[in-house]
């Protein structure tokens, strides 16, 4: 009983750190700054989440990122059309920007810094409320879209559109509409979805998964506790040991 509490309590703390991780993702558009993710990380095929949509003004140096994005992809493209032939000048050209680049640098970064800290300060003011019947939002994953529906919160530019991970993979979230003035049109990819296999069986269990339906990570097999209603996952070294001690078999 001892070891069994002290590993759902280290499994807690694991679950806990994770989940404190924030991987939410973000674009800027004219003047907003457009975030998606979950609420609830990492998420996990099967549990309950929402997917979280966050609104906010973008600061100035958010934007000049955006526009130094958009202009080094347009750069790309363009080198890429070049012919071999002027491979030599492009370099020099291109080593020229770094230098140039290199020498504004540090003036760039006080400058980006001073905004973000001032931003900071503004963080409450900045959410853009009302989009609620403005934006729409798909999630495909495993090949199946749907459609989630977005309300806003008690906070100003956050809001949340419950949905289910029906599988474990990388969902695209779709979001188009408007924001004020500015169409938005665009695919985002926030964090992959876990399989149920990530949590232990009794956990599952918990969640209203049937003994025989629990799910093992891999290279793991699923064992019938023969005393409880319940089940474990072990090796099939390990369970075969447990089958002859009487205290697990197989479903």
């Amino acid at each position: 009983m001892h070891s069994k509490i002290v590993f759902l309590f280290v499994f807690a703390i694991a679950i806990g750190s994770v989940s404190s991780a924030y991987a939410h993702k973000y674009q800027v558009i004219d003047e907003y700054k457009i975030e998606i993710g979950w609420d609830k990380e990492p998420p996990i095929q099967g549990i309950k989440n929402s997917i979280e949509l966050i609104v906010t003004h973008a600061t100035e140096a958010e934007k000049q990122k955006a526009a130094n994005d958009s202009n080094d992809k347009m750069d790309m493209k363009h080198d890429e059309e070049h012919d071999d032939m002027k491979h030599d000048e492009e370099h020099d050209d291109m080593k020229h920007d770094e230098e140039h680049d290199d020498m504004k640098h540090d003036e760039e970064h006080d400058h980006m810094k001073h905004d973000e800290e001032h931003d900071h300060m503004k963080h409450d003011e900045e959410g853009v409320s009302g989009l609620d019947d403005t934006i729409n939002v798909t999630v495909t994953l495993d090949g199946k879209t749907s459609t989630v529906t977005m309300t806003e919160t008690e906070i100003d530019g956050i809001y949340h559109g419950e949905f289910t991970p029906h599988s474990a993979g990388f969902p695209v979230i779709h979001l188009s509409g408007m924001i004020n003035n500015s169409k938005v049109e665009l695919d985002m990819h926030p964090e992959e979805v876990e399989s149920i296999s990530i949590l232990p069986p009794l956990k599952q269990i918990d969640i209203g998964i049937e003994p025989s339906d629990v799910q093992c990570k891999e290279g793991l097999e699923l064992f019938m506790r023969i005393h409880e209603d319940s089940s474990i996952c072990a090796s099939s070294g390990l369970g075969q040991r447990l089958m002859e001690l009487g205290v697990v078999t197989h479903f």
